[in-house]
């Protein structure tokens, strides 16, 4: 419980992600799907997100992306699930910073 409210006081600057009027946005449109999964993930850790707030805030081609990439995650033990939602795990937590951020490139311009 205290763990939680710590994680929840620490402000995670990800420079790939803005929040615009409650909603998180991508700023890299080239970030691949189970990236985005986790980033967003990241970025409102410990909050728990429904597969429909995942959907909107992402872009998968296909909205059954979501349930699958997030089954994947699951089984690597990267995201838990359960009816109140999804989050990170501390595995996934270190997944994402030493994985993904590394690697974001927020000044990445889109392809035309």
């Amino acid at each position: 419980m205290a763990s939680e409210m710590i994680q929840g006081i620490i402000e995670r600057n990800v420079p790939i992600v803005q929040e615009i009027d409650g909603d998180v946005v991508i700023l890299d449109p080239d970030l691949p799907y189970k990236d985005q999964l986790l980033i967003v993930l990241y970025t409102k850790h410990p909050q728990r997100l429904s597969n429909q707030v995942l959907y909107k805030w992402t872009t998968p081609k296909q909205k059954k992306y979501v349930y699958i990439y997030l089954g994947r995650l699951e089984k690597e033990r990267l995201v838990h699930r359960n009816k109140n939602g999804n989050m990170l795990t501390i595995k996934g937590l270190r997944y994402v910073e030493q994985n993904v951020l590394p690697n974001a490139d927020s000044d990445k311009q889109p392809s035309a």
